[in-house]
């Protein structure tokens, strides 16, 4: 670690307060680099979270240059740097200070990865998952997957960025025409409720916790992970999007964000419910309408699937639900993510099954 930077870890006491002062002098940055999100991504690893390397690179005037979110997770019984051990809940990359000049900023990401080898060195892992946050990206001068210059394999898709500075009018045309239909049919039909740090209420949340598991039809993730919602909730990183209909709720949706960016997280609808219009474009539309009312710049609707690719392979429910999230308009953007192996028997395994499995899909679709 070169002399000109220092790494602040978890261990130290000032962690926090860096993390927080990099958040809020910068203007890059995107929901998932919160603190809280953060204890979310680990308490929903459960048992296959083993340590929590995230760190800080400061300056020598003790100015936060870069914050990295870092997990060390034993998936499947092996050692990785990842959230999960899955690509779609992959760790962001280390995210560089924007106030800071070109050069300084090319050297401090440098010293970043660099140090993230060290650790990898040390921790004896087999791979790193990284992907680069799009709502971070569209800030930056550099559209490309820099990740491919620290030696990681290029295992990009898309993703669907919604710009929420255009007019409602904008907004409104770039909508399928479907949709507009069914929002004019949903909006007579349903009462839309939000709640935020405004009006938090407690047994709404539990409601939507309640329909998430009559959902999924079992216990998915730990009831610690909700409660942390809640407190992102109360703490305004978060927004909860609720579908009535005579006064039953028959879906809620979970959003993410900060003062720039917002995020379509999670949804959870009743499965025993007849409806007699459905209500997903309704429920995006009112979050879109929501989010551009409080001045926000953009909101991603999350992955966007065409077909197998050598590290993705959608079914056709992921397929579908990529078309619908094109519905809502917007842009089609890079979702750049990159893999690095460190266990090369294990690197020659997942390549050739993952070209493997992508022959067979190419094959059956011809």
């Amino acid at each position: 670690m070169s002399s000109t930077y220092k790494i602040i870890t978890r261990e130290d006491s000032h962690f926090a307060d860096q993390w927080n002062r990099f958040l809020q002098e910068n203007t890059n940055t995107s929901p998932f680099y919160s603190l809280i999100w953060m204890d979310y991504q680990r308490h929903y690893s459960e048992d296959r979270f083993i340590k929590d390397l995230s760190f800080i690179l400061v300056g020598q005037d003790q100015t936060p240059l870069c914050i990295c979110p870092l997990y060390l997770e034993n998936y499947q019984g092996i050692l990785r740097f990842a959230y999960r051990g899955e690509f779609l809940e992959s760790l962001r990359t280390p995210l560089i200070n924007n106030r800071i000049q070109r050069k300084v900023a090319k050297s401090v990401e440098e010293e970043a990865f660099a140090y993230i080898e060290q650790l990898a060195a040390h921790h004896q892992i087999a791979k790193i998952n990284f992907l680069i946050d799009p709502l971070c990206a569209v800030y930056e001068d550099e559209n490309f997957n820099y990740l491919t210059r620290y030696g990681y394999i290029d295992a990009s898709i898309s993703s669907q960025l919604i710009h929420l500075t255009k007019s409602r009018e904008d907004l409104w045309m770039e909508l399928r025409k479907s949709y507009k239909a069914l929002i004019n049919k949903g909006e007579k039909t349903y009462e839309v409720v939000i709640m935020d740090s405004k009006n938090p209420d407690f047994e709404f949340h539990e409601t939507y916790r309640k329909l998430h598991f009559k959902a999924a039809g079992r216990v998915t993730r730990p009831l610690e992970t909700f409660n942390l919602q809640f407190e992102m909730l109360k703490r305004d990183e978060s927004m909860l999007l609720g579908v009535k209909h005579n006064d039953q709720f028959v879906s809620c949706s979970y959003f993410v964000h900060n003062s720039r960016s917002a995020y379509y997280s999670s949804e959870a609808d009743d499965p025993d419910v007849q409806v007699p219009v459905t209500y997903g474009p309704l429920s995006q539309w009112s979050a879109i309408e929501y989010y551009k009312n409080r001045g926000l710049e953009y909101m991603e609707l999350d992955n966007q699937q065409f077909g197998p690719q050598v590290f993705d392979h959608p079914s056709n429910k992921d397929l579908s639900i990529s078309m619908f999230k094109r519905g809502f308009g917007g842009k089609t953007i890079p979702l750049f993510r990159g893999i690095k192996y460190y266990d090369k028997q294990l690197m020659e395994k997942e390549l050739t099954e993952n070209m493997n499995q992508l022959i067979q899909e190419l094959k059956h679709d011809q």
